[in-house]
C-alpha cells in the first residue's frame, strides 16, 4: 500500500524538532505516532538513526545539475538534473533558464513544457522560472551581454503562448525599455514579476512595484546600489529591498 513509518530520527516541524514517528502513505504525510505506540500494520517501519526527517527543500532558482543545464538540447537534461536534486532533498523545482538568442530561448521554454510532460518528473516541477534576457548590460553578472536585448512583445508575447501557462516567474530589469508594457502582460497571464540584473534606481523600482514587481531575484548579486547623482545619494535596488516593505527578496 506504499505506507511507512518513519522512527529513531528527529522530525523537523513548523513548531521545531521533535522524536516522534512520522506515518506516511501514498507520498503523503498522514501524521504522526509517539514512539513504540502501535498503529497499522499496514505501515511499513524504516528506521532513520541519528537522522533527521523533514519536510522536502523547494529550490525556486537553479540552473541544472548532475552535469546537465536547463538550456541544454539532450533530451535527457530535464530528468538528470531534477534526479540530482532529488538526491540531496529538493523535492519541488523551478528550472530557470538563461539570457540566450531568441530560438534558444524558444526551444528552452518548449523543453520544459516537454518535460512537464515527463511522468518521471512532471510532479517535481513548479513552473518555468524564466532569467531575462530582457535585462540591464551594466548588471550582466554571469549573463552573455551579447544576448541581452530590451523588451520585444512579439517575442515575449510568442513565449507565453509557447509555454502554455508553465512560466511561475520571469526575472528581468524594470528600467529596460517597454518593462511596463511587458509587466502588464506577464501578470495578467499569471507571472510572478521579479527584479533581476538591473540598475535601476529606488524610483524606477517603485514605478516597478506598481506595475506588478513583488520580488528581486539573487539579492546583492547584480544589482544597482547607492550612487551619486549631482552631488547626492540616490538609493537602488539594493535599498529598495529593504525600504519596500511587501518587496519580497530571494537569497542565494
Amino acid at each position: 500500500m506504499n505506507q511507512y513509518r518513519l522512527f529513531g530520527g528527529t522530525v523537523l516541524t513548523p513548531d521545531g524538532m521533535a522524536q516522534q514517528d512520522l506515518l506516511l502513505k501514498a507520498g503523503k504525510i498522514q501524521g504522526f505516532a509517539a514512539p513504540g505506540t502501535v498503529v497499522s500494520p499496514d505501515y511499513v517501519p524504516v528506521d532513520c538513526p541519528g537522522l533527521y526527517i523533514s519536510p522536502g527543500f523547494v529550490d525556486i532558482h537553479q540552473h541544472g545539475g548532475g552535469g546537465s543545464d536547463y538550456m541544454d538540447s539532450d533530451s535527457d537534461a530535464y530528468f538528470r538534473a531534477v534526479q540530482a536534486h532529488l538526491a540531496h532533498g529538493a523535492t519541488s523545482i523551478m528550472p530557470t533558464t538563461l539570457a540566450a538568442g531568441r530560438e534558444a530561448t524558444a526551444g528552452a521554454v518548449k523543453k520544459y513544457v516537454q518535460a512537464a510532460a515527463d511522468p518521471r518528473i512532471r510532479d517535481r516541477l513548479l513552473g518555468l522560472h524564466m532569467e531575462g534576457p530582457y535585462i540591464s548590460p551594466a548588471q550582466a553578472g554571469a549573463q552573455k551581454p551579447e544576448h541581452l536585448r530590451i523588451f520585444d512583445e512579439g517575442e515575449y508575447r510568442a513565449i507565453l503562448e509557447a509555454a502554455e501557462g508553465s512560466i511561475r516567474r520571469w526575472s528581468v530589469a524594470p528600467e529596460v525599455p517597454g518593462a511596463e508594457k511587458f509587466a502588464k502582460i506577464a501578470t495578467e497571464k499569471g507571472v510572478t514579476l521579479s527584479i533581476a540584473h538591473s540598475d535601476a534606481d529606488l524610483e524606477t523600482v517603485e514605478r516597478a512595484f506598481r506595475w506588478g514587481f513583488r520580488h528581486i531575484t539573487h539579492f546583492y548579486s547584480c544589482m544597482s546600489t547607492i550612487t551619486r547623482k549631482g552631488g547626492f545619494r540616490v538609493p537602488g535596488v539594493l535599498e529598495a529591498g529593504y525600504y519596500l516593505e511587501d518587496m519580497d527578496v530571494e537569497i542565494i
